[in-house]
C-alpha cells in the first residue's frame, strides 16, 4: 500500500469513534491485513495481529469483539468451512475505508 493510501486510511479511521486500540488494529487490518494484489483477500487471524501490534491476544480479543459489535469488522470473514475459522476481516458497510477496494464492484 502506498503512503497516499495509508494517509486516506488514517483520514477514514478518524471520522469514526473508535478508541486508540481499535484505530491501530484497523490501521493493521487494512493496511497489513490483505494481500497486496488483493485488498479484498484477507490471511491474518488474531494471533497474527498479536505478534505484528505486540499485543497480548486476550487484550486484541476485546479490541476485535468491541468492533465486532460496532460493526466494523467480521471476526469469521470466511465462515465455518475454512480450517482456521479465525481469519479476521472487514465487514462490507465499511468497505469504504479502504482506497484500494472498487466500491462499484459487487464482493
Amino acid at each position: 500500500m502506498t503512503i497516499e493510501n495509508m494517509t486516506k486510511v488514517t483520514e477514514n479511521l478518524a471520522t469514526l469513534n473508535l478508541t486508540d486500540m481499535e484505530t491501530m488494529f484497523m490501521f493493521a487490518l487494512i493496511c497489513v491485513g490483505t494481500i497486496p494484489t488483493e485488498p479484498m483477500f484477507y490471511d491474518r487471524d488474531i494471533q497474527d495481529y498479536s505478534k505484528n501490534l505486540a499485543i497480548d491476544v486476550k487484550v486484541l480479543r476485546g479490541v476485535v469483539g468491541s468492533l465486532t459489535k460496532k460493526g466494523l469488522v467480521d471476526p469469521d470473514f470466511f465462515g465455518d468451512d475454512t480450517p482456521d475459522g479465525n481469519v479476521i476481516g472487514l465487514c462490507r458497510e465499511y468497505f469504504w475505508l479502504h482506497p484500494e477496494i472498487d466500491l462499484s464492484c459487487e464482493y
